[in-house]
């Protein structure tokens, strides 16, 4: 493969501009432009300028306090994906049911190195529980979902989310490793019931 002088500029300005909109995605509340640089660790004035460039690509609007979120480009974006679609598609029928059986809200989930992303979620019933929106990304000892998947998944992965204090959610969610992986080892003795 032949490489350009220019590659290694294109390559920094396409991380750059990820980290900025990993950083708006994965904000609570739109973040300011100094929040974004904070987090993206990106120096101030670079920021503004991507910022502006996202801004009229549609790829992120302003709200009215001053704050940034994904646009509707990025949605486009993202709903284009052919794997999404039918992934979903094939998962809608089990979720569905899954919901009318239980009355429970059903979370479909996947770990993403020490994130939980979610794919998409059905509302019970009977519940008042706020779901995760497709795309949300949650720290992954802060969802049930999380801690089954974490259960079962490779042995190398939980060191990396059970290395130190974890980030707090809610005020409910734990956040010392040593009370997450009781209840990690309990996700995984229901599943392997469930399973025989």
């Amino acid at each position: 493969m032949v490489s350009h002088p220019g590659d290694a500029v294109k390559r920094a300005v396409s991380a750059r501009i990820f980290a900025l909109l990993d950083v708006v995605a994965e904000a609570a509340t739109p973040p300011t432009l100094s929040a974004i640089a904070r987090d993206a660790r990106l120096p101030v004035p670079t920021v503004h300028r991507l910022l502006g460039d996202l801004l009229r690509s549609g790829a992120l609007v302003r709200t009215a306090d001053g704050g940034y979120q994904l646009g509707e480009r990025i949605w486009r974006l993202g709903v284009a994906a052919p794997w999404e679609r039918e992934f979903r598609a094939a998962a809608a029928t089990h979720t569905h049911a899954l919901a009318r059986r239980t009355g429970s809200a059903v979370a479909l989930s996947a770990l993403d190195g020490t994130r939980l992303i979610c794919l998409d979620s059905v509302a019970g019933l009977w519940e008042t529980v706020e779901l995760s929106r497709s795309g949300d990304s949650l720290p992954t000892a802060a969802a049930s979902a999380g801690k089954i998947l974490l259960a079962g998944a490779a042995k190398d992965r939980a060191p990396a989310v059970l290395s130190g204090r974890l980030p707090r959610f809610t005020p409910f969610t734990p956040v010392e490793p040593g009370l997450v992986r009781p209840l990690r080892d309990a996700a995984a003795a229901i599943a392997a019931a469930l399973s025989s």
